[in-house]
């Protein structure tokens, strides 16, 4: 099972959560600011979850250590499992702020 990552393919994320602070991350509309809240969160555990569990590898590859599937299976698939829950949270947090962000623009 393959559960390796490029990590430039992720510094954006980390760059969003880390790095947004501004005006780009704030609303005037209520309801935009609370759906980019919870999308800002879901990326936040994403990515803080991915840093604490992930190593390098080889072919400057990011991953979780291929050990784990043989000597911990369970560890190993917990953290699988985890995150995919975490990256499927936070694309269902962006679809929803974005939608919502579009239809307020609309009005």
């Amino acid at each position: 099972m393959s559960s390796a990552h490029r990590p430039n393919t992720v510094k954006p994320l980390f760059t969003f959560v880390d790095g947004w602070k501004g005006p780009e991350s704030q609303f005037n509309q209520r309801a935009v600011q609370k759906s980019f809240s919870k999308f800002r969160k879901a990326a936040s555990e994403f990515v803080h979850y991915l840093a604490e569990r992930t190593f390098p590898l080889q072919n400057d590859l990011q991953g979780i250590p291929p050990e784990w599937e043989l000597d911990n299976p369970e560890k190993y698939r917990r953290t699988v499992d985890e995150l995919n829950r975490l990256a499927d949270l936070m694309v269902q947090q962006y679809r929803s702020f974005v939608t919502l962000a579009k239809k307020k623009l609309d009005e």
